[in-house]
């Protein structure tokens, strides 16, 4: 954050990985295998995702408060996997809000794990391709 004409403006990008509740390694939606966050009756756009939480976009939630939602992975070798989640709202800035899951079961955790990994992959081949040229 910054001050800009007696304003607070946000740096989107180091608002969204700085230290909070979410120790786990967060990683960017893969363009081939986005995750769909069905919040309140509403698709939102996810801005990243790890087993402990998830970063979207979501203008009526208040920070503290838990909300129910879906979550549907989709993975380039498997079919759609969605599942329940109850998400706190931990941080709230304009619409960005950041929320940590609650009560995850393992299994959960672990397609979520399976996620981050294949993204993971993806984006070391990407950037290894990137730099063959």
């Amino acid at each position: 954050m910054y001050l800009k004409n007696n304003q607070i403006q946000i740096d989107r990008e180091t608002w969204l990985y700085e230290p909070n509740r979410r120790d786990d390694y967060r990683v960017l939606p893969a363009i081939h295998s986005p995750v769909i966050f069905r919040l309140q009756g509403e698709t939102v756009e996810v801005l990243n995702i790890s087993a402990g939480g998830v970063a979207f976009v979501g203008s009526t939630l208040c920070e503290g408060g838990r909300y129910m939602g879906s979550l549907k992975l989709r993975h380039p070798m498997n079919s759609s996997i969605r599942f329940n989640v109850e998400v706190e709202a931990v941080r709230v800035i304009e619409s960005i809000v950041r929320g940590c899951f609650i009560g995850l079961g393992e299994a959960e955790q672990e397609v979520i794990h399976q996620y981050v990994l294949l993204c993971q992959i993806a984006e070391i081949r990407q950037k290894k391709n990137s730099l063959n040229f």
